[in-house]
């Protein structure tokens, strides 16, 4: 990445750079400012000493490009160790998987007889908790590796989470193999949904999901998306057709004015012209990053920001003027532009949130589908149609899963319970519609709450079954639930504590809680260390290692790690 501009600082009287960080980056000055490039991926950080390295070395752990082979690991992040042909205890082998390896090949049957001793441990730990379990079943660092994990509440009502499973391929993805591994926990009884962004008809998804509904003796969720493919596919590139062909031409107006030195130039004189008529523009500097090929909602903020300066160059460059909007598209790009800032705002809110349980969901998801509906009503042909086109091919197929979901795990937070489904849908739908949707939910709620409180059977003296006190005091639990004065709606709200100081008071209410309120609906809940992300990372990538003991070394490291870290 050579820069004419550039003023590289590797002059012999600077004082030497002292971080070990420098040797994988590289650092320069260009108008004043010093700047420091990654040598993997090539992006750009700020470099000055005033701002530390703490960012880059976070930048190393996470740096896609920036592949570590296992024998090669930085000791700083996987460990040290040194393999002999002594090392061949369990205790010594635990030691070696979780603080770091060079060679397995010496121990291997000593690792795969670990992994399944811990495995053995694990099922025994997970039979012991009254809970359900979800599943979440996902793609690993962007491959077609699928990575396999266990979300639960345990019995101090802390959020856990395990990794039971490393599929490498679609070929290693079975439906027996992950039947067999949850009967080998003694789990398959006792699943509550299965969470996956694998939409595609997947036909051995489709057998789990299918088989767990089939033996679970409580309402099974399904196949549910996660927040993260929702907040993915809220991008303006997927919206109408129009969209689609204004952003290519907007692509190309780009590609032109980059094409050539001399367009370049010209676009230049553009820009000065425009600014020189008074109209306020950003820097031409700010426009080179983001060059033509950039998508979606970073091509119409730039193109808006040099809407002027485009139509300027039309007059001055005849070239241009086949290439550049009409007036009628130019139009359409600034109401998208407004759209896809609102899209992205919402995006983030789904996405960046602090908070680990489901239930802080509902408002933001129900926020997105009024102001959606907000948008097809209104009188702007453009932006009714980019609402309908999401509303209909996206937001609708994440309702129809995750609706019943969100709504038991808002119901189950103290601050709201019912009251804050209903004012929304009376927002959503209006004041009669909203009616019959919140009276529809309502008893969907009390179905799944009732199979909950439904024990055993019992009779009366004659043999009948008696369930009339067991149903009136499961309906005296909810009543008392729902009419006992709601919690302070406060930002800073543990609701696990808040169920564990309550869950003598309400057993059933307490059991669907510690079922719901661990459904991982985002990205955003129990994260793993970076150092851990990087150690997977390393096994994944190792081509020394067979496909059986890279499952037995990641599944094992995450049952390994502390309960503090997790």
């Amino acid at each position: 990445m050579e820069n004419p501009d550039s003023e590289y600082l590797s002059r012999p009287k600077r004082r030497k750079l002292s971080s070990k960080v420098w040797k994988e980056f590289t650092k320069y000055k260009e108008d004043g400012k010093e700047w420091a490039i990654c040598k993997y991926c090539e992006r750009i950080f700020d470099g000055s000493s005033k701002k530390g390295t703490t960012h880059l070395k976070n930048h190393l752990e996470s740096c896609k490009s920036k592949r570590i082979p296992v024998g090669g690991a930085d000791k700083s992040i996987v460990g040290e160790s040194v393999i002999g042909q002594e090392l061949i205890h369990l205790d010594q082998v635990r030691d070696i998987i979780k603080y770091g390896f060079s060679s397995l090949k010496p121990i291997r049957a000593e690792v795969i007889h670990f992994y399944k001793e811990e495995k053995e441990k694990l099922s025994k730990y997970l039979v012991n908790i009254p809970r359900r379990f979800s599943l979440k079943i996902e793609p690993f660092d962007e491959s077609d590796s699928i990575m396999t994990e266990l979300h639960f509440i345990d019995d101090s009502w802390r959020l856990k989470k395990k990794v039971i499973n490393f599929s490498y391929d679609k070929r290693d993805r079975s439906f027996l193999k992950l039947k067999d591994l949850l009967l080998d926990l003694s789990i398959d009884k006792d699943m509550c949904c299965m969470v996956t962004p694998i939409e595609e008809e997947d036909w051995e998804l489709t057998k789990i999901n299918s088989w767990l509904n089939e033996r679970s003796s409580l309402p099974f969720g399904g196949k549910l998306l996660p927040i993260s493919w929702l907040t993915e596919n809220l991008r303006i590139e997927n919206g109408p057709k129009w969209m689609e062909n204004l952003l290519k031409k907007i692509e190309k107006s780009f590609k032109y004015v980059f094409e050539t030195p001399s367009n370049n130039e010209k676009f230049r004189s553009a820009l000065y012209k425009a600014k020189s008529m008074g109209i306020q523009m950003t820097t031409f500097h700010s426009l080179v990053p983001l060059t033509w090929h950039s998508k979606g909602f970073k091509t119409l903020e730039k193109a808006v920001a040099f809407k002027e300066a485009f139509c300027v160059l039309e007059q001055i460059d005849p070239d241009f003027e086949s290439i550049n909007l009409s007036k009628q598209e130019w139009d359409e790009a600034i109401v998208a532009f407004e759209c896809a800032k609102v899209l992205k705002d919402v995006a983030e809110s789904l996405s960046e949130s602090k908070y680990t349980t489901s239930n802080v969901y509902f408002p933001k998801v129900c926020f997105l589908y009024m102001k959606l509906l907000q948008w097809e009503k209104g009188n702007n042909f453009y932006v009714s149609e980019i609402a309908s086109y999401i509303r209909e091919k996206y937001f609708n197929k994440y309702w129809s899963t995750f609706e019943l979901a969100l709504v038991i795990a808002i119901v189950l937070d103290p601050r709201f319970k019912l009251d804050i489904v209903e004012c929304w849908y009376k927002d959503i739908y209006g004041y009669d519609e909203a009616k019959r949707h919140f009276k529809e939910i309502t008893d969907d709620v009390k179905t799944v709450y009732f199979k909950y409180a439904k024990g055993p059977t019992m009779f009366d003296a004659m043999g009948r079954p008696c369930s009339s006190s067991q149903n009136t005091s499961a309906q005296q639990e909810l009543d008392h639930y729902l009419k006992e004065p709601k919690f302070p709606s406060i930002e800073e709200f543990d609701i696990l504590a808040w169920w564990c100081d309550n869950s003598a008071n309400f057993p059933t209410l307490a059991r669907m809680a510690s079922d719901f309120l661990a459904i991982p609906i985002s990205n955003t809940g129990i994260s793993d260390p970076p150092s851990l992300k990087v150690e997977f990372q390393n096994i994944f990538y190792s081509k020394s290692l067979d496909v059986e003991i890279r499952n037995a070394l990641i599944c094992a490291k995450s049952w390994l790690e502390s309960p503090q870290k997790n």
